[in-house]
């Protein structure tokens, strides 16, 4: 979504076609949120690559770094939600 766009909206149709892009980046989030997390989980198991009986990486800086991307994702999300609910918000003060 070009910049162009958010600060050009100015019918109730825009910002519920902005309100519903940032929607979806939010469960893109989420969805990327939830795949590091089995990430980390499976470097913290048996079933983390090895080469010879030895682990392909560091398992606790893996489980860190895939931990740190969660994270953002996680807040990521969390700032999609607050942009979708302030076009929401703005798409029903100009409808009215």
């Amino acid at each position: 979504m070009p910049k162009r766009d958010c600060a050009n909206a100015t019918t109730a149709a825009d910002h519920q076609r902005i309100a519903d892009h940032f929607a979806q980046k939010a469960a893109s989030y989420d969805a990327e949120a939830v795949w590091h997390e089995r990430a980390a989980l499976s470097y913290s198991s048996e079933a983390a690559p090895t080469y010879s009986g030895r682990s392909k990486h560091d398992p606790s800086a893996m489980i860190a770094h895939c931990r740190k991307l969660r994270e953002q994702f996680v807040n990521s999300a969390i700032d999609a939600r607050a942009l979708e609910q302030a076009h929401r918000q703005l798409a029903a003060s100009v409808g009215e």
